[in-house]
């Protein structure tokens, strides 16, 4: 079993760092204000002692939907839904 104590905390510490989620639309709902730019700060005051339980869910289009940049510009090459998935995956692991 993991166990953390106080002591175990570094200065500017988070629970979970900085990141991006790979669908398209990704709604959180919290019951704290834990999270900032889409990282996890660790609580202050009273909140050290409660757990912190968020919601999410996450939208994305089916694998065969091509996205594109909307405004025509061409700044990225169009890519499938799954392709671009399996992308960021292999990236990530």
């Amino acid at each position: 079993m993991l166990q953390n104590s106080k002591s175990d905390l570094k200065p500017g510490q988070l629970r979970c760092g900085e990141h991006s989620d790979y669908g398209t639309v990704t709604f959180l709902f919290q019951t704290d204000d834990g999270l900032e730019k889409h990282k996890v700060g660790m609580p202050t005051g009273s909140q050290k002692k409660q757990g912190r339980q968020s919601i999410a869910f996450f939208i994305n289009p089916d694998d065969e939907t091509i996205v594109k940049c909307l405004d025509g510009s061409g700044k990225y090459e169009p890519i499938s839904s799954i392709d671009y998935l399996n992308m960021r995956l292999g990236e990530t692991y």
